[in-house]
């Protein structure tokens, strides 16, 4: 694969990366219903998403919340989540931010939710960007993780992997890692995905 295209999946950028981020955001409809079913987002949560690319998760499962915020590491992506989002932006319910998951820029305790869809397999120094998730969490938050390429599946993806540059994980290693990054409890979920060909990790980590 192409640098260019490795690109367009881990840190979407121009045209290519904006028609990419649009066609992840509706191919990934089921995985963006999954999480919100564990997410569970109500009126009076505060919910941060890390990795919110196109933005799309926010427009169509969080825009009831009482505020929702997120990073992202590209420009454009923040560009293009802030104006699909105006509503929420205008309305001072949305902090849709350039960031990268390690060093966030809020303080501790800020939202009661965290949610990520098919970004965590890129996060560097996964249990580090974990604690940072924690610190920013408030007692009794929870985050949700969605991810499709993992390496507990009948599917071998060592090959994508290692194409578009993201690792693979199985359910032990979420869990694991959760836990080290000083969350009390790991909930598993698979759901059947791309016809069925897939079966997806949900995990749901509680503070």
């Amino acid at each position: 694969m192409a640098e260019e295209e490795m690109s367009a999946v881990k840190k979407p950028v121009g045209l290519r990366g904006r028609l990419t981020a649009r066609f992840m955001g509706f191919a990934h409809g089921k995985l963006y219903k999954a999480v919100a079913e564990q997410l569970a987002l109500t009126e009076e949560d505060e919910f941060i998403e890390i990795g919110y690319g196109s933005g799309m998760f926010i427009k169509k499962h969080a825009s009831h919340v009482r505020m929702a915020a997120g990073v992202d590491i590209s420009e454009d992506m923040v560009n293009m989540a802030n104006r699909f989002n105006r509503q929420m932006v205008e309305q001072g319910r949305a902090d849709l931010r350039l960031g990268d998951v390690r060093d966030l820029e809020w303080p501790d305790g800020s939202f009661s939710a965290a949610g990520t869809v098919e970004s965590f397999f890129f996060w560097p120094e996964p249990v580090a960007c974990l604690k940072e998730v924690h610190r920013v969490l408030k007692p009794g938050g929870r985050l949700v993780i969605g991810i499709t390429a993992n390496k507990d599946d009948k599917r071998d993806f060592s090959k994508v992997a290692k194409q578009k540059g993201f690792a693979l994980y199985g359910c032990d290693d979420i869990v694991g890692m959760t836990k080290e990054a000083g969350f009390r409890e790991c909930i598993i979920t698979r759901r059947k995905m791309g016809g069925g060909v897939v079966n997806a990790i949900i995990a749901k980590a509680l503070k």
